[in-house]
């Protein structure tokens, strides 16, 4: 955390990702973050722009270009880095464990209630059949 802290930028060049723990844990740290266009986690976690730069996977010019861009504008990149350490918070280990709960907990009651169709008619309606 203390080399995110201090970073300029934080790049990550993935071809292929899962969700980065990596990207959340430098916009956490307000390190403005590039990161490739690769499939699933890093699209889904930096807003291109707005929390951080997107740039083509598997170009490493595009990469470089992206780079230099938010490397050359000191404004944009303390931008990134803030709005990036607002868009981390929704990783938090509080939200995402209470997400889960309510995914689970939803699910478990959606298993335990039986479908409308076997229900018969005038019981759902709370009257007898």
């Amino acid at each position: 955390w203390a080399w995110f802290s201090r970073a300029s930028l934080f790049v990550l060049s993935s071809r292929w990702e899962g969700f980065g723990n990596v990207v959340a844990e430098a916009m956490a740290c307000g390190a403005p973050v590039v990161v490739s266009d690769c499939d699933f986690g890093p699209r889904e976690q930096v807003g291109h722009a707005v929390s951080g730069w997107v740039a083509r996977a598997g170009s490493p010019a595009a990469l470089a270009e992206a780079m230099d861009i938010v490397l050359g504008d000191p404004a944009l990149a303390a931008n990134l880095a803030a709005w990036g350490r607002e868009r981390a918070r929704a990783f938090d280990v509080e939200r995402i464990v209470a997400a889960y709960a309510r995914l689970f907990l939803d699910q478990a009651f959606a298993a335990a209630r039986p479908p409308m169709a076997l229900i018969p008619l005038g019981v759902a309606a709370g009257t007898a059949a």
